[in-house]
């Protein structure tokens, strides 16, 4: 059955740890609604299974590498194994789709069988080959259409059999892409560019040590590359600067305590502190540059419930423009 999500659980490397069907069946179809997500859009996560993304509803902007792909309602994007991406609403509209992920062993279980070899590993395996987006004008874009939908539609109704219908729609749909790239010869890859590798490892550091003044020095030294190289990383792999990323996740870790707070024993400027803020005016400017309301404000709004949906609260995370002139640290002198 379809499932929505609100929430997609990544370890400290951003893989994703969510199980998508069982052994037997690995194949899950999710709703998403961004305006249901944290922050209202999805984080940067990587993952074994392979993606299928159908936009719904609104314009989506995909995020992958140097890549920002526009998909529009209708419009579906594949995402290969292990690729890091994050998708996000377009400015001013709403955003969902649906989104197909399977694992590769549902065509032939897990051996490195000869089909394995023949079918699979000239997609999985191409080094350089990290999506493939299908709108009107790709030639065969209603027939994957017309794939995705029965994909969908059987799935939402449960009927008997529904398994083996996803299946061939999979099956038929790997037939297609084949057929795309006819001269694609497996290669050994690996999983993620140098440049996601090291923002990766500097986003691990932060998490490690979001609570202390974290300089952007200390950040290049802990992934031994130069600060220049660390902010290429980051902008190349993750569309951020290492101080956006470390004030988003200081903002998050707020959000997480005050959600955990449920007794309001901790006051702001004791929470300011614990995620890596000294100064509470600062701390109460980040947080709603971020999620567009004040601590105050998001906990009243947890008591009431109306935190849960985040169009309650308008997402700029993405739009924010935080200057690297910015002490790193967050210990401004002047807030």
């Amino acid at each position: 059955m379809r499932k929505k999500t609100t929430e997609l659980p990544a370890d400290d490397y951003m893989k994703e740890k969510k199980t998508h069907g069982n052994l037997e069946y690995p194949v899950a179809l999710y709703h998403v609604d961004l305006r249901s997500l944290y922050m209202g859009f999805v984080r940067w996560h990587w993952h074994e299974e392979l993606e299928i993304d159908v936009v719904t509803q609104g314009k989506l902007e995909c995020l992958i590498g140097d890549d920002t792909i526009l998909l529009e309602k209708g419009d579906a994007i594949y995402i290969n194994q292990n690729v890091m991406h994050s998708i996000r609403p377009l400015k001013g509209e709403p955003g969902a789709f649906d989104a197909i992920i399977f694992h590769p062993s549902l065509f032939f279980g897990y051996d490195k069988t000869y089909l394995n070899v023949k079918y699979l590993t000239p997609i999985t395996g191409k080094a350089g080959f990290r999506y493939f987006v299908i709108n009107k004008e790709y030639t065969r874009f209603h027939e994957m259409c017309a794939l995705f939908d029965e994909l969908v539609r059987v799935t939402d109704l449960g009927t008997t059999g529904y398994e083996l219908i996803t299946k061939s729609c999979l099956c038929r749909f790997w037939v297609y892409l084949l057929e795309e790239f006819p001269t694609v010869s497996p290669e050994k890859k690996e999983s993620l560019s140098l440049s996601e590798l090291r923002a990766r490892d500097a986003v691990l550091f932060i998490k490690r040590h979001y609570q202390e003044p974290v300089t952007l020095d200390e950040i290049a030294a802990a992934i031994h590359v130069s600060k220049s190289e660390c902010c290429r990383c980051f902008k190349k792999s993750l569309h951020a600067t290492p101080f956006e990323y470390l004030m988003r996740y200081r903002i998050f870790m707020a959000s997480v305590k005050i959600r955990q707070d449920s007794q309001k024993q901790m006051s702001f400027s004791e929470l300011a502190t614990t995620v890596g803020f000294n100064n509470v005016s600062y701390f109460n400017k980040v947080f709603k540059t971020f999620l567009g309301c004040t601590p105050t404000e998001y906990r009243k709004a947890l008591q009431s419930g109306s935190a849960q949906d985040i169009s309650a609260f308008p997402s700029v995370l993405y739009e924010a423009h935080i200057s690297m002139n910015d002490s790193i640290s967050a210990y401004p002198a002047s807030p």
